[in-house]
């Protein structure tokens, strides 16, 4: 009856250790970043003061100066009455109505993720 208990155990404790690592796995895995869950929150509709109450400041007058369009030709620069900088990462843009509601809104990156083949290139010393 002991040797019952002990096989028990052996069958039992690996399958809640991987039970245990699945759940960690995916609760951690969302796959998107605080930023982006900010930005989500975000709808048309909602006031500069429901933008900021979510962002968790007022929007930066500088932010706005310091965009600059890309200069493709062809494409007209987007239309930004206020800009949100998070984190010094990433940029909330949104375009208002009369009304002062949301019609547009958009995020951009500050930050540029090199993919893993420009890193090994980097290492490589290829380009």
């Amino acid at each position: 009856m002991q040797r019952l208990r002990k096989r028990w155990w052996l069958m039992v404790l690996p399958v809640a250790i991987l039970a245990f690592t699945a759940g960690s796995i995916l609760v951690a895995a969302d796959g998107r970043s605080a930023i982006e869950k900010k930005f989500d929150r975000i709808t048309t509709g909602m006031t500069k003061d429901q933008v900021s109450e979510i962002i968790g400041q007022d929007p930066d007058p500088e932010t706005l100066h310091k965009i600059a369009p890309l200069g493709l030709p062809g494409v007209e620069p987007p239309s930004v009455d206020s800009c949100w900088t998070i984190d010094n990462e990433a940029v909330v843009m949104c375009q208002f109505d009369r009304k002062n509601r949301i019609m547009e809104k958009a995020l951009t990156s500050l930050v540029y993720r090199r993919s893993m083949i420009d890193r090994i290139r980097d290492w490589l010393g290829l380009w």
